[in-house]
């Protein structure tokens, strides 16, 4: 398990959990919860990430892709 924020570019992930207040905005507004498959797009070294999951796209800064723990998925 790691922070989405080490993830790389081309991983495909599952969302294992995710804290903090951010989270609650990615689970209602934008519908990401734990359990979600997600494929990250791009990853730049300050950690924030663009994300592919379902039929949307999401960029996150940094600190919230530290929050979200994902496993890598075979």
């Amino acid at each position: 398990m790691l922070n989405l924020s080490r993830s790389k570019s081309g991983d495909t992930c599952v969302v294992t959990w995710m804290m903090g207040e951010f989270s609650s905005l990615l689970k209602e507004r934008y519908d990401l919860k734990e359990d979600t498959h997600l494929y990250v797009l791009q990853h730049y070294k300050n950690g924030d990430v663009i994300i592919l999951y379902g039929d949307k796209k999401l960029a996150l800064p940094g600190l919230a892709a530290e929050r979200i723990k994902v496993e890598l998925a075979s």
